[in-house]
């Protein structure tokens, strides 16, 4: 049968994992990871579809050099 959402376990390494990946804030990412059963992946594209701004280190790198 299925398997709710609320059944998939989100650990806090998942959690840090996505938030290093994407600097979003830790219950957006939480609520990412249990939306998409811990899918990493699927949890990044969801932050980005609702507008969180998903940086990566070198464009953070990159502003403190102006």
């Amino acid at each position: 049968g299925d398997v709710m959402a609320s059944d998939i376990i989100v650990t806090p390494q998942m959690v840090r994992d996505l938030r290093e990946l994407t600097g979003v804030g830790m219950m957006e990412c939480k609520d990412a990871l249990k939306r998409h059963n811990g899918d990493m992946t699927a949890a990044q594209e969801y932050l980005r579809t609702k507008g969180f701004a998903v940086v990566t280190r070198r464009l953070i790198a990159r502003e403190d050099q102006v």
